[in-house]
């Protein structure tokens, strides 16, 4: 076990990543829980750690935090947009990514088609992908 805990930090000091660092402490909090003999208080402390670890994991990181993979809304402002993902496009003052991309595809007298509609009742998630023709 100490060896898997072993291979986790040097996995965490070559591919720095807040995932990999609640992989760590996941390794060594079920290390501690299994090698350690202790009350059952400590055990179910443990456990909710370990439980506490995975929604943190699942719930409040994303991998969107490399710019070549944002994803935007279409309402946000194109200002903002520049700041968020690092770039510098012309816009007018308070252009929306909508407006810029819609006046963009008419100056180059291009049309949108819509190919597919994905909505998720869960998440009320609604994906639309076009076709630039």
């Amino acid at each position: 076990m100490a060896l898997a805990v072993g291979i986790e930090l040097i996995k965490m000091f070559s591919k720095p990543s807040p995932n990999t660092i609640i992989e760590v402490l996941v390794f060594a909090l079920v290390r501690q829980l299994i090698v350690k003999r202790t009350s059952i208080l400590d055990f179910l402390l443990g456990v909710l750690a370990v439980a506490i670890l995975f929604a943190v994991r699942k719930y409040l990181f994303t991998q969107f935090d490399d710019s070549n993979n944002l994803v935007m809304r279409a309402s946000q402002k194109v200002k903002l947009a520049n700041v968020i993902a690092r770039v510098h496009i012309e816009a007018e003052k308070s252009e929306t990514l909508r407006d810029f991309v819609t006046r963009k595809l008419l100056e180059e007298d291009k049309t949108i088609r819509l190919v597919h509609v994905f909505i998720s009742t869960m998440s009320l998630f609604i994906l639309i992908i076009c076709r630039v023709t």
